[in-house]
C-alpha cells in the first residue's frame, strides 16, 4: 500500500493558501525584464515609483539573502546593530556636509532639523565616540541591514533602483591604517563568499583610486545598470568610468 507523501501535501496546501497571485501579462509598470518577471511572479507589487511591497515570496528571498550576509560578516567580527532611521541634520553638518537633493530633510513639531538617513557614518562615529573608550577596544566593526529611502529623480527597474530599499551599511574603527586595510581586505573577501553563496558567481571587482582612497566595487553586468564600466579585452583591465584611467 502506497501513502501519500505528508511534506508534500503540506506543501501543496501551503501553495493553496499563498498570499500574491501570479500573473498572466506583464504589468505596464515594469520598466525592466527582472521587474516584470517579479511581478508576474507574485514577489513584490508596486505602490508608487520606486516604492514596493514584498509579498511573501520576495520577503522570504530577502530574509534568506540577508542571513547570509549576516553570517559572512558575523564570521569576520563585525557587529550587528541598529541606528535609526531619522538623523538629527547637525551631525551631518559638524562633518562639514550637507543633505543632498536624495535625502528628504523636515522639522518636527520642536522644530529641530531632522533627516532621513540615507548612510550613518555620522551617527557611527558618535556611537565610536562614546562607547570605544581605548584602543584595546579596537578593531570594532558594525553593520547594519535597514530600510532607507532616497528621493531618486528616476527610480527604473524595479528593485535595482527603488526609491525605498534596504541597504548594508558597514563601519570600521581600527587603530591605524594598516589596521583599515586588513579590515577592507577581510570585508571584500566577506563579500565574494556572499555572491557566490547567492548563486552570482560572475561578479566583477575593480579597484580604483578617488580623491586618494582606493575604492574596491562589485559588478554585475546588467542592460539595466545604471553605471558604466570601462574594459579592455586585451589586458583585462576593469574601471569604473569615474575612474578610469587611459
Amino acid at each position: 500500500m502506497r501513502f501519500p507523501n505528508p511534506v508534500r501535501h503540506l506543501r501543496l496546501m501551503r501553495m493553496s493558501r499563498l498570499f500574491g497571485e501570479t500573473l498572466r501579462a506583464t504589468p505596464a509598470e515594469a520598466d525592466s525584464v527582472g521587474h516584470g518577471l517579479l511581478l508576474r511572479a507574485g514577489y513584490i507589487r508596486g505602490v508608487a515609483p520606486g516604492i514596493l511591497s514584498y509579498l511573501p515570496l520576495g520577503l522570504r528571498t530577502s530574509a534568506k539573502i540577508e542571513a547570509v550576509v549576516r553570517q559572512e560578516l558575523d564570521s569576520i567580527g563585525a557587529q550587528e546593530v541598529a541606528m535609526p532611521l531619522v538623523q538629527p541634520a547637525r551631525l551631518r553638518r559638524a562633518a562639514g556636509r550637507t543633505h543632498g537633493e536624495e535625502q528628504v530633510h523636515f522639522s518636527d513639531r520642536a522644530g529641530r532639523d531632522l533627516l532621513l538617513g540615507t548612510s550613518h557614518e555620522e551617527v557611527a562615529a558618535e556611537l565610536a565616540r562614546s562607547d570605544i573608550t581605548s584602543y584595546r577596544q579596537l578593531p570594532a566593526t558594525l553593520y547594519q541591514i535597514r530600510p532607507t529611502f532616497r528621493d531618486e529623480l528616476r527610480p527604473a527597474a524595479g528593485l535595482l533602483r527603488a526609491r525605498e530599499f534596504d541597504l548594508m551599511d558597514c563601519y570600521s574603527f581600527d587603530r591605524d591604517r594598516a589596521g583599515l586595510d586588513e579590515r577592507c581586505e577581510s570585508m571584500r573577501a566577506a563579500f565574494e563568499r556572499v555572491f557566490r553563496r547567492v548563486g552570482l558567481a560572475d561578479f566583477i571587482v575593480t579597484s580604483s583610486e578617488l580623491d586618494g582612497e582606493i575604492e574596491d566595487e562589485f559588478y554585475l553586468l546588467s542592460d539595466v545598470g545604471d553605471d558604466s564600466l570601462a574594459v579592455c579585452d586585451g589586458c583585462r583591465y576593469v574601471a569604473n568610468l569615474r575612474a578610469a584611467r587611459f
